[in-house]
């Protein structure tokens, strides 16, 4: 007893020196505990995501990019599907197969062109409003609601892939007519539309102003008993509404419409089999088992973690040689206070109890920390931890 009370005494009185012992520690192992805490959580999402999305198609080019794309909707630079694909899956009677087109964004969340039943599919509810029933609406991820701040009612304006070439696919305003529960998985961060609102984004469909009945002066030339004579300032709509509904069309076979992938949501085998059959006829169609990878992808984050672990450990080495280095100078500099303890009667085994005690003491105080830190870390961090791993 008398040992930890010297103990503690000497290192509140020398406190500079035990909070910089304890900080070299923590940051010594902070990186491998915070591994350990965010890595097996990493790992549970990604096989459940995998799982629900068992099968997925796609043009030519990196599975584990068409995995990614179709799954997480990450940006892709392979060449888009037809829409005539996904047509013939359905005519084939695979009926849980569902297009997805993931070209645009809005600000940073992923616009998501899908059909409705790829909410039912994944037993996604909504917290608030309703599903999409018409062109320009929307449905957002939980996420998209809490950091933008949105909810029913409220709109959201896409955004152009390019700035120096706005034409290309001119920016449409989404009216939110729901907001998804949280489901921790990708979907709280999309904002989901039906396919012909991105098609419209993509300037395959728009709609025209009814400038006969206009009275903006900026719209309309000159009227006379022949007609009325337009401006070039006519443009197609960016915003649908109940009125200019009627107005909007497509031009073209919908069956040549781009998707970017497509997604079998059914977990029995023999249906994953027969659609990945029918899908292999096709030379220009890419068949992928999600879960297949996945493991490949979980392969390739176990090697960073390794990497990482290794830098931490060599670090730590480093810090193990300083903290050795500190206390067999501090015990020299002790030498004379041990020499009075010891005339006043203490034994040789107090003198080396409290050196112990004191190593022990703060190797104890910088693992607490470093607990509790790589805990906290990972509570608020979690999610962008997730997509920088996905990211690499």
């Amino acid at each position: 007893m008398r040992a930890w009370v010297l103990v503690f005494a000497h290192m509140a009185f020398h406190w500079r020196r035990t909070v910089i012992l304890v900080g070299c520690l923590v940051i010594g192992c902070l990186v491998p505990l915070v591994l350990s805490q965010v890595m097996p959580a990493v790992q549970r999402q990604l096989e459940r995501r995998a799982r629900e999305t068992p099968v997925v198609f796609g043009s030519q080019g990196g599975s584990l990019e068409l995995v990614l794309h179709a799954l997480y909707f990450r940006p892709s630079q392979a060449s888009p599907l037809k829409f005539g694909r996904w047509q013939a899956f359905q005519q084939a009677g695979f009926e849980r197969c569902v297009p997805l087109h993931v070209r645009f964004q809005a600000g940073d969340f992923p616009i998501v062109g899908t059909h409705l039943e790829y909410f039912s599919l994944r037993g996604r509810e909504l917290q608030h409003g309703e599903a999409f029933g018409r062109l320009g609406d929307c449905v957002i991820g939980s996420e998209v609601a809490r950091e933008l701040e949105l909810g029913v009612g409220d709109t959201l304006i896409s955004s152009p892939r390019s700035f120096l070439n706005i034409a290309a696919d001119y920016p449409l305003q989404l009216r939110i007519v729901g907001v998804l529960q949280p489901s921790s998985s990708a979907d709280d961060e999309a904002v989901f539309v039906d396919l012909k609102t991105t098609w419209v984004i993509e300037n395959l469909g728009h709609g025209h102003t009814e400038v006969a009945t206009s009275n903006d002066p900026n719209l309309v030339l000159e009227r006379s008993r022949e007609g009325t004579v337009a401006s070039a300032a006519v443009l197609p709509y960016t915003v649908v509404t109940d009125e200019n509904l009627a107005s909007f069309h497509f031009h073209g076979d919908m069956a040549d419409f781009p998707i970017t992938a497509i997604v079998l949501l059914d977990d029995r085998k023999r249906t994953q089999d027969l659609c990945a059959g029918l899908a292999l006829k096709q030379n220009d169609l890419q068949v992928v088992f999600a879960p297949d990878a996945i493991r490949e992808l979980l392969d390739v984050l176990l090697q960073v973690q390794n990497l990482l672990v290794a830098v931490s450990a060599f670090v730590g080495s480093a810090t193990v040689l300083l903290f050795a280095l500190v206390i067999g100078l501090s015990i020299q500099i002790r030498q004379q206070e041990m020499e009075t303890l010891f005339k006043l009667g203490a034994s040789r085994g107090l003198t080396m109890t409290m050196y112990g005690l004191e190593i022990f003491s703060i190797a104890a105080l910088a693992y607490l920390f470093a607990q509790l830190l790589s805990w906290l870390i990972a509570w608020l961090w979690s999610a962008e931890l997730y997509r920088w791993l996905l990211g690499l």
